[in-house]
């Protein structure tokens, strides 16, 4: 008994349907048809969501292999960089140098040729 009534329940919900205003007659066969093309959807949607994160993984690693790489590009293009700026300062070391040899032979030739002249001179009397 449903209700005070000797009705079974089948013909309890088209009554229930008809008091509602729920007419449009969907069976329980047609909400699970339903229910099993979103459930389809859902899983189709979740799949394309792991193949992204997964591709993301995937790129993340690439990119950070990738950088290691420039990295070490990078600490190869610093040290030929440093190398060069002491090469540079050692020729300017070196050219300096060969000047001031120069300046030195010459200030002695001029000093040798002071002396020189200088015993031309005459003397004081």
């Amino acid at each position: 008994m449903v209700g005070g009534s000797t009705e079974t329940p089948q013909s309890v919900v088209p009554r229930e349907r008809e008091e509602t205003g729920m007419t449009d007659g969907v069976t329980r066969g047609e909400i699970d048809a339903k229910l099993q093309t979103i459930e389809a959807r859902m899983d189709s949607r979740v799949a394309r969501m792991e193949s992204l994160v997964e591709r993301s993984i995937e790129q993340s690693k690439t990119t950070t292999t990738e950088l290691k790489e420039g990295r070490r590009h990078t600490d190869l293009v610093v040290l030929a960089g440093v190398g060069a700026v002491i090469a540079v300062v050692a020729v300017a070391i070196a050219l300096l140098q060969g000047q001031i040899d120069t300046m030195n032979s010459w200030l002695q030739i001029y000093l040798a040729h002071l002396g020189t002249a200088a015993s031309h001179l005459p003397k004081d009397r």
